[in-house]
């Protein structure tokens, strides 16, 4: 089966909510035939968040410089910020502190609620969107993250009554030169697709946008490779011909599809 050979958006312990070693997700991924990881460990800059104060950068590198030496692929080190605008300086401040090979930007909180709490009880989506746009103008970031996510937990949401907000989102993220995120981790979920689905993708290929970024957003060693061969067949219909990896926050590689 062929299979993107990149996974660039997963957790492990080091994360509040993995529930797998990062030696034992990597192991996984090798034994899966990838080729490129980056370790996306969550950072939340929220007191109110159960993560908060849980991201060890130190600790994460020293593992991965010691899971180079086991494992014959390239292991990046990555995050994925919660972004919230409230707390922007601090979310700076330690993005200037440590080196990273990818920053992902992703919307967990709306209106200071948890994402699974608001969407599960919302009717209008806009202000989910709202904020996707205030993010999409984030130059602090190399991916925009899981765009479409609240489908993980609503079945109310209509995507043809956004797609003003989704046009926005896309054309933003390419003037900024930003890779779309593009997460298998709905496959095993509600909506059943990837994160953001395939219209969304067909719009951004149609408006040009060319970077991509293909993670499982894995938790657990169960999760690698979750849906990547189902992504690659569309990836290949909507004629995308490459897909993105990041080294040093800036320099951008890929494979052909």
């Amino acid at each position: 089966m062929l299979i993107p050979l990149t996974d660039n958006h997963f957790h492990s312990t080091f994360s509040q909510d993995g529930s797998s070693s990062l030696n034992a997700i990597i192991e996984r991924q090798y034994q899966f035939g990838l080729k490129v990881v980056t370790n996306t460990e969550h950072y939340d800059a929220d007191p109110q968040d159960s993560g908060f104060g849980f991201y060890d950068y130190a600790a994460i590198e020293k593992e991965i410089l010691r899971l180079r030496k086991l494992y014959p692929i390239t292991i990046l080190h990555g995050v994925e910020i919660t972004y919230q605008k409230k707390f922007l300086d601090q979310i700076n401040e330690f993005l200037d502190k440590y080196k990273f090979d990818l920053i992902i930007g992703s919307i967990h909180y709306i209106d200071g609620t948890l994402i699974r709490q608001w969407s599960e009880k919302a009717k209008d989506f806009t202000p989910y969107f709202k904020l996707l746009v205030e993010l999409s103008k984030w130059k602090g970031m190399n991916v925009l993250g899981h765009l479409d996510y609240i489908k993980k937990y609503t079945k109310l949401y209509k995507e043809k009554e956004y797609l003003g907000f989704i046009e926005t989102i896309l054309k933003n993220i390419i003037k900024n030169n930003i890779a779309l995120g593009i997460n298998t981790s709905g496959f095993r979920r509600m909506a059943h697709e990837q994160y953001p689905s395939d219209s969304i993708l067909k719009i951004y290929k149609d408006l040009g946008g060319e970077l991509i970024s293909i993670g499982s957003d894995s938790h657990h060693i169960s999760h690698v490779g979750y849906g990547y061969g189902e992504l690659l067949v569309k990836l290949k219909k909507i004629d995308f011909k490459k897909y993105y990896y990041f080294q040093n926050s800036t320099i951008i590689n890929s494979f052909l599809i």
